[in-house]
Formats: C-alpha cells, sequence, structure tokens
C-alpha cells in the first residue's frame, strides 16, 4: 500500500547530504509535526535530485512542508514500542516559496492581525474596512 501525504513542521536539526554508495546525493531531515494536542511526530524526510538540493538550503528550526510517498512502521526504544514515518520527498515547501510565489517578497511588513477577545482575528485592525455594501436590508 503506498499513501501519499503532506506534512507540515520544522526542522529537528539541519538536514544532512549524503551520497550513496554509487555517488548519487540525497537530503536526510528529520521534520517535528504537531498531531494531537502537545503530541509531536517525527518525520523521517529523504529527498533527491532538486528536492533535496532545496531541503538542505533549510537549518533547524525551519517551518518546511513536504509531500511524496510515505511508509509506516514501528520502532522500540526503551521497551516500548514506538510508531515511525518516513516520507520521500517529491517536492518542499516554506512560507518563503508560497509569498514568493504570490509576488509577495517586496521586503514591506505585512500588517499582522490582532487577537481579540473572543480568539478571533480583528480583520479591520490588520487590513482595513472590509469592502462590504450596507444597503443590504435584512
Amino acid at each position: 500500500m503506498s499513501l501519499d501525504i503532506l506534512a507540515s513542521g520544522s526542522l529537528i536539526r539541519d538536514p544532512k547530504v549524503k551520497l550513496s554508495q554509487k555517488g548519487t546525493a540525497y537530503t536526510v531531515a528529520l521534520l517535528s509535526a504537531a498531531v494531537e494536542g502537545e503530541d509531536r511526530q517525527i518525520i523521517n524526510v529523504i529527498a533527491f535530485g532538486s528536492v533535496g538540493e532545496k531541503l538542505a538550503m533549510y537549518k533547524q528550526g525551519d517551518a518546511v512542508s513536504v509531500t511524496g510517498p510515505a511508509k509506516v512502521g514501528i520502532y522500540e526504544k526503551d521497551g516500548e514500542t514506538k510508531p515511525s514515518l518516513s516520507v520521500t520527498a517529491n517536492a518542499v515547501l516554506t512560507a518563503y516559496d508560497a509569498r514568493k510565489r504570490r509576488g509577495d517578497t517586496d521586503g514591506k511588513e505585512k500588517p499582522k492581525a490582532q487577537q481579540n477577545g473572543s480568539g478571533t482575528r480583528d480583520w479591520n485592525a490588520a487590513y482595513g474596512e472590509p469592502g462590504f455594501d450596507d444597503d443590504i436590508a435584512f
């Protein structure tokens, strides 16, 4: 069974570039992703070619998303059986990449939404008045 996933989290340490026995370069990384509540899942990531080169550019603590086929397994640590997850990355994406695709990297700081008491973001404080037509009769 093949399972394609999208996993987002932060890098636990700097990715490492390695060479296979045949001399092919690849990159390995560990990603920490939130699962439920305060729990985290460690994801082993391997990437080849240009995806591996891109992954190798990031550093510990960087937030990244990876997509690709996943393999679920188990391992034993200190007598306890734990789940493991490995992903062969077909693509790597960061928030910077998304902004760059939208042309949103002009160097100007964007307004940040303020939290109001209800836990929702105060849209008006961040972006100004919405363009609603107030002449609608209810």
